[in-house]
């Protein structure tokens, strides 16, 4: 969003972002910061807990929190590749993906 002040004029005008690539990447961005980031710092947390290792619920847990993680990590990776890239590139790679 931007302002534009008009000469003559106290008001302001706002005007919205009209590229929707460039809003798809700040929205991106900011759930990112807001909703990801936290967990994985969550994440890290928990998985340093301790506890016996020979106890199937601790190991259940342990091998759990690992697979969360490793989604989250991979979910970051892609949203800081798609806030980088250009838009042409980045839906080639998800159709390629797709095939």
């Amino acid at each position: 969003m931007t302002k534009e002040l008009r000469p003559g004029e106290r008001k302001e005008y706002f005007f919205a972002e009209k590229d929707v690539w460039t809003i798809a990447r700040k929205v991106a961005d900011e759930r990112r910061k807001r909703e990801l980031a936290p967990m994985i710092k969550v994440l890290e947390q928990i998985s340093k807990v301790e506890g016996d290792k020979k106890d199937k619920k601790v190991k259940a847990f342990t091998e759990q929190i690992a697979d969360i993680k490793k989604l989250a990590n991979n979910a970051d990776k892609s949203i800081e590749t798609m806030i980088k890239a250009e838009e042409s590139w980045f839906f080639g790679a998800i159709i390629k993906m797709l095939k």
